[in-house]
């Protein structure tokens, strides 16, 4: 039951509200209001919020998570868009109960909206976590038309302590006092003060005045700055969006060009291209995109937007192209010109017009042979006789006079066998000398000459003169004349013959000349094979190498386009013999003064001393080789069972390499301990592009190369590098062939290489002694000064490392072990360095461990004296 006491003190309060901001007008009273769900009974409707009355409520059914409703609201239309200053809601009050009702009340929000619902709303209050007073007031300084009172007791959700939420949660609303400026476009405390002009809807805010929006054209805090250029709308939102006449800014307010569009432009903000060609280059209609006065030559369709079809031009694509543009190119759609010339045969700019009498093919520029049968024209297109040729001519086009001896139609007559010359057109002949008659077929007779004009001279015996030249056969009878300057011999029967003497001679000079031509290819013969045998097989410098990407998925096409033969076949591994039984053993350190003796000890008992120190070189892997055992690296070495060791080798690790990428290469230790050197097999046509990577990578400028490409029928080495002036890519790579040195032992070449991913550029020079046959021994002459020039370049270069290969180990073995003792320059020969090199390289028979790494050493120290 209401107290009525409490009632009174309620209006009292709600009033005292309401007079303390009574210069604004209550802009709610007596408006249209609904709510979600209206209690039951009748004195519970939405408009008991907004009668004036605080004894009056309105009611909805309960709301909770056990409820079928949970969420509650109430919303009234003030009649129009005002400027709202506040809000007074007073919430139901039961004597006692003040905590229960403020635990129903709290939580809720309000909210103003131009449309009346909550998606296109602007919160004005959310209350919380606190309770709200059931007398409750706030400034809401907004615009709109209607106010949403919005409540809610959502299943799963923990709200605040004091919050009703299990009991019944009602909804009360007393009255609800919206206060404002119920007159339009005012603000300010008696809405006295008009909104500036251009603010939208002509309201602002109720207390300062400042716009909620502006005009089209407007922007700013009060609405009075114009839109800058190439912006429009609303707050200057939009950005122009078309192409202006004279590039003029649109209109702020609309966003359309004031003075049309500019050329080729067209719709509403001219912002669409026009598409077709419109006659005489005319821009299209600026509202629709059509072209008002017709399409341009050569175009179609209502925007004029298709070209004509293949074979049509001009305007409405009505005439035919001529169909005789060369190679079928189709005419020029506007003007059926054929850009690219005519087909043979025709000329003019629409090729329509065949050539010329007397003139065919391309331009009408050549000329008929004029031999066509009955002096008719050749074809004008390839110059051809259709209907023949004239007699003495063949051919297609009647251009190729009969061939010597042959005459008449098709060249089908033959000339006589004595015809001087005879007219390829009827056979007309002049004859021989000796000839005469219409066919030449008549001997000369006490005649000579052409055609029997000339008389034999009357000395001649019986009248009688050769027929050519009229010397006469015979003799004189009577006295020399210059026809004649033999006398008539006088027949004897007593006169020996001279025939057999003639023949002897002959035989004679015959067996002589045999027997020369004999002894002249039998020596020959010997000098060519002494030469063959004496130079070993270099390579072919002709042979042409295509420029090709080097790339380890090109492998196989690099392979290819290197040589047209298969993969070289390798030599079987080298295989050392079984131990023998060891003798006496050598000292550690040698003096270099003792050298030739200690050479001539360890020949001593048929080179037992080599046979000892050759036996105890160490067989098999003495370090782990992993790397080269995979699968994917098997195919990179030269030999079956000789891989790279782990500890020393060289790791690919430029771009494309997956950072452990394998080579047949280590690195090599000069005398002090430093690694110089990179030794490494020739390189297979598998492997040439990781042999230039690695050049590139460890930055070699010398390589040292100590075989031939070819021995006899077998491939020692894949030729890796360019051919002068040529080039060779891979990948980042370039290698260029600057030009070549060739000496009696040795090929000096000089190289380019070029790394486009860092920019760089690097000479190499490349030595290569050929001379060096793969199992013999090299002369020492030759090599100390093949040595000689490639210590001075190793001397003389900034690169990193030297780069040595070969096919076996020996002949890089034997140069290391130089460089090695010149590098120290002491009185010992450091044995240590031996066991080096027998750590990474093998000598394949005692001889090469005695000639090439003992004798050739005691004929460099020989020379120590001119050492550089």
């Amino acid at each position: 039951m209401i107290n009525l006491k409490e009632m009174c003190t309620n209006l009292i309060l709600f009033l005292a509200g309401f007079f303390a901001v009574v210069a604004y007008d209550d802009l709610s009273y007596n408006k249209n209001a609904s709510q979600s769900h209206t209690a039951a009974g009748t004195t519970y409707g939405a408009d008991n919020a907004v009668d004036g009355n605080p004894a009056t409520c309105m009611r909805t059914d309960v709301i909770g998570p056990n409820s079928p409703d949970q969420t509650v609201w109430w919303k009234v239309d003030l009649g129009g868009v005002y400027n709202i200053y506040s809000i007074n809601m007073l919430f139901k009050n039961y004597d006692g109960h003040e905590s229960r009702q403020r635990g129903r009340f709290a939580g809720f929000s309000l909210y103003i909206s131009n449309t009346g619902d909550m998606e296109s709303s602007s919160l004005c209050y959310k209350d919380g976590p606190d309770l709200p007073p059931l007398n409750f007031s706030t400034e809401c300084t907004l615009s709109g038309r209607y106010v949403i009172f919005y409540n809610e007791r959502l299943n799963g959700v923990t709200y605040p302590a004091g919050y009703e939420v299990a009991l019944l949660v009602y909804t009360e609303l007393c009255e609800v006092i919206v206060q404002g400026c119920s007159k339009p476009g005012v603000y300010g405390m008696n809405c006295d003060i008009p909104c500036p002009n251009n603010c939208i809807y002509k309201i602002c805010h109720i207390k300062n005045g400042t716009c909620f929006g502006c005009v089209a054209g407007y922007y700013g805090t009060f609405c009075k700055t114009e839109c800058q250029d190439k912006w429009y709308g609303l707050d200057c939102k939009k950005q122009c969006s078309g192409h202006c006449r004279d590039n003029d800014p649109c209109n702020k307010v609309t966003g359309q060009c004031d003075k049309g569009c500019a050329h080729g432009w067209y719709g509403q903000h001219c912002e669409h291209r026009c598409v077709g060609h419109c006659n005489n280059n005319a821009s299209c209609n600026q509202a629709n995109g059509t072209c008002d006065g017709g399409c341009a030559a050569g175009w179609i369709g209502f925007f004029c937007e298709k070209e004509c079809s293949k074979g049509a031009y001009g305007h409405g694509c009505v005439n035919n192209c001529s169909g005789h543009c060369i190679g079928d190119s189709p005419c020029n759609k506007q003007t059926g010109h054929c850009n690219r010339g005519c087909d043979p045969g025709y000329t003019n700019a629409l090729c329509s017009q065949e050539c010329s009498s007397g003139t065919y093919g391309k331009n009408c520029t050549k000329t008929c042979s004029g031999n066509c049968l009955h002096n008719k024209t050749c074809d004008h297109i390839d110059g051809a006789c259709t209907d023949g040729c004239e007699d003495g001519y063949i051919g297609d086009m009647c251009n190729n006079s009969c061939e010597h001896g042959r005459y008449g139609k098709n060249c089908s007559h033959t000339c006589p066998s004595n015809c001087k010359t005879c007219k390829h057109t009827d056979g007309t002949c002049s004859c021989y000398a000796g000839w005469s008659g219409p066919n030449c077929s008549i001997a000369c007779n006490n005649s000579y000459g052409d055609n029997c004009q000339y008389s034999c001279d009357p000395s001649c015996f019986n009248h009688t003169c050769d027929p050519f030249d009229g010397k006469c056969q015979h003799a004189c009878t009577n006295d020399f004349s210059k026809s004649c300057d033999v006398a008539e011999p006088e027949i004897s029967d007593q006169e020996p013959s001279v025939l057999p003497v003639a023949l002897g001679g002959v035989f004679s000079a015959f067996v002589i000349l045999v027997i020369a031509i004999a002894v002249f290819l039998i020596r020959y013969k010997r000098k060519t094979f002494i030469m063959t045998k004496k130079k070993p097989s270099v390579l072919n410098t002709k042979q042409h190498l295509p420029m090709k990407t080097m790339t380890k998925q090109d492998y196989h096409d690099y392979d290819s386009a290197l040589s047209d033969e298969p993969d070289e076949p390798d030599d079987s591994a080298p295989v050392l013999p079984e131990r023998n039984m060891r003798g006496p053993p050598t000292n550690k350190n040698i003096p270099v003064r003792n050298i030739k003796a200690q050479i001539a000890n360890m020949s001593a008992k048929e080179n037992a001393g080599f046979k000892y120190e050759y036996n105890d070189i160490p067989r098999g892997e003495l370090c782990p080789c992993l790397e080269g055992k995979k699968p994917e690296n098997k195919v990179k070495n030269r030999y079956v069972t000789i891989f790279s060791y782990d500890h020393s080798r060289v790791v690919l690790n430029s771009p494309g390499y997956d950072g452990n990428g394998y080579i047949h290469a280590n690195y090599i230790e000069d005398a002090k301990g430093v690694r110089s050197y990179i030794a490494t097999q020739g390189p297979k046509p598998k492997t040439i592009a990781d042999f230039w990577t690695m050049v590139s990578q460890e930055e070699v400028t010398v390589i040292v190369c100590l075989t031939n490409l070819k021995e006899g029928a077998k491939n020692k080495c894949a030729q890796y590098w360019p051919n002068v002036n040529d080039k060779l890519q891979g990948g980042n790579i370039t290698i260029r062939n600057l030009g070549e040195k060739t000496y009696a032992e040795h090929i000096i070449r000089q190289f380019k290489i070029h790394n486009k991913a860092k920019g760089e550029d690097r000479l190499v020079t490349m030595y290569h002694y050929t001379s060096w046959a793969d199992h013999g021994v090299a002369d020492p002459l030759s090599l100390v000064v093949f040595h000689r020039q490639v210590m001075r370049a190793t001397a003389l270069s900034n690169g990193k490392y030297t780069l040595v290969h070969c096919r076996n180990n020996t002949n890089c073995c034997t140069l290391l072990l130089w460089k090695h003792l010149m590098d120290r320059q002491d009185a010992w020969l450091q044995r240590s360095f031996l066991e080096n090199i027998k750590k990474k390289t093998v000598t394949q028979t005692v001889e090469m461990h005695d000639q090439s790494l003992h004798r050739n050493l005691l004929f460099l120290l020989s020379l120590r004296s001119y050492w550089p």
